[in-house]
Order: structure tokens, then sequence, then C-alpha cells
């Protein structure tokens, strides 16, 4: 679980997903099995962002990492991803912004929007996000199982 608190930090609950390996050569998206997908994950935090790519990769995904919207966008360009997952609030580029340049980039690839509120908590930017194209929104904190059910409803 994700917990992030304006002034105090973000707690991380880490728990084991207890998925199996699964046959060789099955790659049943969602289910855990195999090599899945390859996934951007876009935060300007390296520790949320290092929680989601462990996640991510033991449930059989390979995933890259950008720290803000316009490296997302620059790492999409040289090898785009299956699906991306972008925090809202960032430096730089925010996240409303990164999900409106990957519709119009990227239109076929599913975005996943994800935000604690910050020091936006009175504006719901995730509801924007879903209107511009978000495919899933994802309010932190959030459970693993959370994100990756998240992951295998864009991934079907």
């Amino acid at each position: 679980m994700i917990e992030s608190t304006l002034g105090k930090g973000t707690r991380f609950d880490v728990y084991p997903t207890g998925v199996p390996a699964g046959p060789k050569g099955n790659a049943d998206r969602g289910q855990g099995i195999g090599i899945m997908a390859r996934i951007l994950v876009i935060d300007d935090e390296e520790t949320v962002r290092g929680l989601i790519r462990q996640i991510l990769a033991q449930a059989g995904h390979e995933v890259e990492e950008a720290e803000n919207g316009a490296a997302g966008l620059a790492a999409m360009r040289l090898q785009a991803a299956e699906l991306v997952i972008t925090d809202i609030i960032m430096p730089e580029m925010e996240g409303v912004e990164t999900v409106l340049a990957l519709r119009k980039e990227f239109p076929d690839t599913p975005v996943i929007a994800m935000s604690g509120g910050g020091r936006t908590a009175n504006f719901d930017f995730l509801a924007t996000a879903k209107k511009l194209g978000a495919a899933r929104v994802l309010q932190k904190p959030f459970r693993p199982a959370t994100l990756l059910e998240a992951v295998a409803a864009c991934l079907r």
C-alpha cells in the first residue's frame, strides 16, 4: 500500500504477491504468468516508481521509469510501452498535460493516472485525467492488488 501525506512524506507497505511463475511460454495478460507487457511508470518520487516497478516486475512485466512527463514522453518516443502509469502532480510537466500528450501521440496506448492529492487536494485531477482519456485512475494510497487489477484491465 502507498500512503502519502503532504508535509509528512510517503509510507510504503509491501506485501508479497504470491503469484506463481507458471509454465514457460504462457503469457496470459493480467494473470501474473510469464513476460507480459512493457510498462512505463512516470512519477517524480523515486521511491514510488521503485515500489511500482517491483510490484509489476514480480507480476512478470518489463518496467521502464521516468521522473516527469517530459522524460516519459521522450522514453515513449524512443521505445513505446504497451501501458503508461503516470502520477498527476509532478514538476516540469504535470500528469494531466502528460495524459493529453500521450493520448495525442500514442492513442492506442492505455494510460493509468494516479495521485495522492498533494498540493492540489481541493481539485479532482483524477476525474480530469479520466475525462481526457486515462483508461483508469488510482487514488493513492492503493494496494498492489488494486494496481495489478487496473493493469490487467488495461491490457485486455
